[in-house]
């Protein structure tokens, strides 16, 4: 029979390497959005929480080198989003050009000339 403690901290892991995972697509996936790389920041958070509570039951020597690794990557995480913010902050996505109406209008224009003229 398998112990429950085993159970639990094998599901507790689990779903930090799924948080984990989710982190890093997140974080992998082009073209860079902030609330995404947010939210990326939060499921690492839960993986940290979740691989902290498995240490606390187990205190296996490899979750201590998981923590170490886990934190770093949290760090290098807030250091994207602070460069990510201020890439946003100081180069504003352009508006499109469709957004505005003198380009349909122009287009309006265009096409009416033809057609007059084609006929």
């Amino acid at each position: 029979m398998i112990d429950p403690a085993f159970t639990h901290v094998s599901e507790m892991l689990t779903l930090a390497s799924s948080r984990h995972a989710e982190a890093i697509a997140a974080v992998q996936a082009r073209p860079l959005d902030l609330p995404r790389v947010k939210a990326a920041q939060g499921a690492l958070a839960d993986a940290v929480l979740l691989v902290e509570d498995c240490l606390d039951l187990t205190g296996d020597p490899r979750l201590v080198s998981a923590m170490a690794e886990l934190h770093q990557q949290q760090a290098l995480l807030v250091q994207g989003i602070a460069r990510l913010e201020t890439a946003v902050a100081t180069h504003p996505v352009p508006k499109s050009l469709w957004a505005s109406p003198w380009s349909w209008i122009s287009i309006a224009i265009i096409v009416g000339a033809v057609l007059t003229g084609s006929l």
